[in-house]
């Protein structure tokens, strides 16, 4: 069985990684009294903005994954493209 950076690790898309952080961050708020995005962000040894973009992107990963790409997909988020 696999922990959750390992799985992040072995993530072959952008949008893999995006649904791994998502599941392990609301599963760490939910079972914890205090648990903040550099607690994820340090757990995967990314940035708190990152973290906080991949949340962002994986409340509406159904319509973005069909995004080439990561950037993309924030842009399409953010109203860019």
């Amino acid at each position: 069985m696999t922990n959750d950076l390992e799985d992040y690790q072995n993530a072959t898309t952008w949008h893999d990684k995006v649904r791994i952080i998502s599941l392990y961050h609301y599963g760490q708020v939910a079972s914890r009294d205090v648990w903040l995005i550099a607690d994820t962000a340090k757990y995967f040894g990314l940035s708190n903005s990152t973290i906080a973009e991949n949340l962002q992107i994986a409340k509406k990963l159904s319509e973005l994954k069909m995004i080439g790409s990561r950037n993309k997909a924030l842009k399409r988020l953010r109203g860019i493209i």
